[in-house]
């Protein structure tokens, strides 16, 4: 199964190495449109408008499983199943907009590159 993941999961962030310990393979970057990215206490990905910058992984059944104790699927964030910008079948986390404090800023679509910004 691919999974896209789009937050702390990403290379060089502080879950990755659920990934890469779970014998996950990295298949490329991608995008999503119809999604916007917000940065609460962690990063908050939901229907709406923009495109969001994503890394494919192909993750076996444990890793799967693993992610989704990570994620807190289904009660915190809901895998479904998307299409990518690039046309690549994928699970991807979701979070409910409505679950979202008022105030939570959006994103341009790039988790890496919004953590940047606040340095």
């Amino acid at each position: 199964m691919v999974i896209a993941v789009y937050g702390t999961l990403r290379r060089g962030l502080e879950n990755h190495a659920l990934l890469e310990n779970g014998g996950a393979c990295y298949i490329g970057t991608d995008s999503v449109a119809g999604f916007d990215l917000y940065a609460g206490q962690y990063p908050y990905l939901t229907p709406g408008e923009g495109a969001v910058a994503v890394e494919l992984y192909e993750v076996t059944a444990s890793c799967l499983s693993d992610l989704d104790t990570l994620e807190g699927h289904p009660t915190l964030y809901e895998r479904t199943s998307i299409l990518t910008v690039g046309c690549v079948k994928a699970d991807i986390y979701l979070y409910s907009k409505y679950k979202i404090l008022p105030g939570t800023p959006k994103t341009q679509g790039d988790w890496i590159e919004w953590l940047e910004l606040q340095k």
